[in-house]
């Protein structure tokens, strides 16, 4: 699954950096900052380690709904517990997705 590094909400563009010692410095893998309509993830390695790609994209997905649920001006942008739960499951169906849907009858 591709991470874009742009993407827009209500019109305003979101930008998507890697950012080197998240993890060593802030202890988190990925960082929402809303007035700088950034986010944040860990670069793929960290002193030589890797990081499967797989946890940055989940990660990604997190940060993507926090930043929705910020936009929507909704209380859940700051319930972690919702907020990844939703982003894993979000994340999962579009690791699984198969076929195109063309609105034809089948």
């Amino acid at each position: 699954m591709k991470i874009p590094r742009t993407f827009k909400l209500y019109g305003k563009k979101v930008r998507v950096r890697s950012q080197k010692g998240l993890a060593v410095c802030h202890d988190k893998v990925g960082e929402a900052r809303y007035r700088k309509r950034e986010i944040l993830l860990q670069c793929l390695k960290v002193a030589g380690i890797p990081y499967r790609s797989r946890d940055i994209e989940e990660v990604f997905h997190e940060e993507l709904t926090h930043f929705i649920l910020s936009a929507m001006d909704h209380d859940l942008a700051y319930d972690e517990r919702f907020v990844k739960q939703f982003a894993r499951l979000l994340y999962q169906s579009r690791l699984t997705e198969k076929g195109v849907w063309k609105g034809e009858a089948t």
